[in-house]
């Protein structure tokens, strides 16, 4: 007896015998046959659906440089008064962190970053430092009185700002 699962397709002259399981039982001739043993249906409500748990919340935070590199667009420079209200402005929107300038760029600069981290509540205030110490003293030194304070460090890739 010889018996083979085959694909629906057939050689001429096989004689097939489909089930459920969506293949043919196929007899090839000369062989003595034997009768098919039922293929019991499968009853789906033993399955177990697997339910996802609840997907957990992620905390996004906004990161605003609207005050440091909104200024580098042409004509869009502020004074210290337009800062603080661009700065008050984020702080009422709900902006988690504003990068309030590059305090070492210039003394302008360094006073609006001090003047926001003294003046605005909510947000965290963060001031941009290349990675070497004057940068970074200088940052702290205009974020010292922010109740919540970051210095945002960089390492720079272009000869510029290698250089200076």
């Amino acid at each position: 007896m010889h018996v083979r699962l085959l694909p629906k397709f057939a050689a001429p002259g096989v004689q097939r015998t489909s089930f459920d399981a969506g293949l043919s039982l196929q007899h090839i001739p000369g062989t003595t046959s034997f009768p098919l043993p039922s293929v019991p249906t499968v009853d789906k409500s033993c399955f177990m659906t697997l339910s996802s748990p609840a997907p957990t919340p992620r905390n996004i935070t906004i990161f605003d440089p609207t005050l440091r590199d909104g200024e580098q667009s042409p004509g869009a420079s502020m004074n210290l008064a337009e800062k603080l209200e661009v700065a008050q402005a984020l702080a009422n929107l709900g902006v988690d962190v504003m990068e309030a300038g590059f305090p070492i760029a210039s003394p302008g600069d360094f006073e609006a970053v001090r003047e926001i981290a003294t003046t605005i509540r909510g947000p965290i205030i963060c001031g941009l430092a290349r990675c070497n110490d004057g940068d970074i003293d200088r940052a702290w030194e205009a974020l010292q009185k922010a109740p919540q304070a970051r210095i945002h460090v960089f390492l720079a890739t272009s000869a510029i700002h290698r250089e200076f």
